[in-house]
């Protein structure tokens, strides 16, 4: 599935991920990935709601997908909604001021997390 991503072939990772009997977090998250990348936002949150688990990878990859559309807006909700941040979260976030995707009027990181991770 991870190689039909990669080449955004996402209908054909769609099909694989729905006969799939069972799906590990990282099927999700693979699927999530996919949506987000070729600007399946609707879909990647629609299987966000569905995903039984959500890890911060899962979190990640829907803040990263809008900003990357510059949705930022929902990029700043889903970030602020994030239930556990850590290290890899603040710098995701940090990753899409340094692309320019997040103006510094709108910024994700409070000026406190950014002295605390070094960002």
């Amino acid at each position: 599935m991870g190689g039909f991503v990669r080449r955004k072939k996402i209908r054909d990772a769609r099909r694989l991920f729905d006969k799939m009997p069972f799906r590990m977090q990282f099927t999700w998250n693979t699927m999530i990935l996919g949506y987000a990348q070729v600007r399946g936002l609707s879909r990647a949150r629609r299987l966000f709601d569905e995903s039984p688990i959500r890890d911060v990878y899962t979190w990640i990859t829907m803040v990263s997908g809008y900003m990357q559309n510059r949705m930022l807006d929902e990029a700043r909700i889903f970030f602020d909604d994030m239930p556990q941040k850590n290290e890899v979260s603040y710098k995701a976030a940090k990753k899409g001021e340094e692309r320019k995707t997040i103006q510094p009027s709108c910024r994700c990181l409070p000026e406190d997390t950014r002295n605390r991770w070094s960002l």
